[in-house]
């Protein structure tokens, strides 16, 4: 428990940072969390509102040195999600450099500066090589075949770097295809999960690219936010886990499995393949059950009833 402490979290009214927050709040009872979003692909209305929590209406490319020293100097820990995705900068690869790059590297090492007690950083299975038959492991050469990937690569090595400079302790958590509640807030990037439920939702079929066999692997969100609450609780320095499932999925599999869950006799509709085609990308998760005694508690067919079920009653359009 993450009781009395200080906590600094980035992307914070974002799809896992809301669920971080919200967490935090509810059972950890922390003595204040200072929150940064700029609101471009989350939303306030995310957060559940609570006088222990001060947040920022900022963008982490826009925060200065002295901004940092002020707020960082009393923190515990640093929940650092903030990130410009590929999809969502594929025209402007500018960002990723500004925000993935540049005020990743100044916010881990003020952080640094400052002692905060522990940073955990949000990686992603963009790390590793786009396609492997076998799981994927934290010992897996990392390759980074898109600009995403190779800055959360830089990420992590900087955080190797500042630990051998100043000293500050780290866990990173390598993120595979999370979903759940609040995912996609209306702007940026939706997941195939979101598109296809929303089909299905509005009574159109829903989309395979290609023939359906690609495998990914799917984790819920909220197994997610358990994984980084372990991750800062763990006297444990320098791990690096997969967060995932440790299932493989097709997208046929998976189509016809929202397809199971919203009752729905809708067929699927198979169009052109895109750039997922004939991708493998399933995580070992054995480090992770090995160093921080986690494992997934949701499986694929409930976490999917959850959210459809939010979709329902909350969010979609005709």
């Amino acid at each position: 428990m993450l009781k009395n402490k200080n906590i600094f979290v980035t992307g914070a009214a974002g799809f896992i940072g809301s669920h971080l927050i919200n967490e935090l709040m509810k059972n950890h009872r922390p003595n204040k969390i200072i929150a940064v979003d700029h609101l471009k692909y989350g939303s306030i209305k995310n957060l559940n509102h609570d006088k222990r929590l001060i947040f920022f209406n900022k963008d982490i490319r826009g925060l200065s040195k002295n901004f940092l020293k002020t707020h960082l100097k009393e923190i515990d820990y640093i929940f650092h999600l903030a990130a410009e995705k590929h999809n969502q900068s594929l025209n402007f690869p500018e960002k990723i450099f500004d925000t993935n790059f540049n005020a990743t590297f100044k916010l881990f090492e003020i952080a640094s500066q400052c002692q905060v007690k522990k940073i955990i950083f949000t990686s992603s299975l963009y790390v590793y090589k786009k396609s492997k038959t076998s799981a994927m492991k934290e010992n897996d050469p990392i390759k980074g075949d898109t600009l995403y990937g190779l800055s959360k690569i830089t990420g992590e090595k900087i955080l190797e770097l500042l630990h051998k400079r100043y000293g500050i302790k780290y866990n990173i958590a390598r993120l595979f295809f999370t979903y759940g509640k609040n995912q996609y807030n209306g702007m940026g990037y939706k997941s195939v999960i979101i598109k296809n439920f929303e089909n299905i939702i509005n009574g159109k079929n829903p989309i395979i690219f290609g023939d359906g066999s690609q495998i990914l692997d799917y984790v819920y969100v909220g197994d997610v936010i358990n994984g980084l609450l372990k991750l800062a609780l763990t006297e444990k320095n320098g791990l690096v886990v997969n967060l995932g499932s440790g299932e493989k999925k097709t997208i046929k599999e998976l189509t016809s499995l929202m397809l199971k869950v919203s009752n729905s006799n809708l067929n699927i509709t198979y169009c052109p393949p895109d750039n997922t085609f004939n991708t493998i990308r399933f995580a070992d998760i054995s480090l992770a059950k090995k160093e921080i005694n986690w494992r997934p508690m949701i499986n694929l067919s409930e976490g999917l009833k959850i959210l459809y079920r939010w979709l329902k009653e909350n969010r979609y359009e005709k």
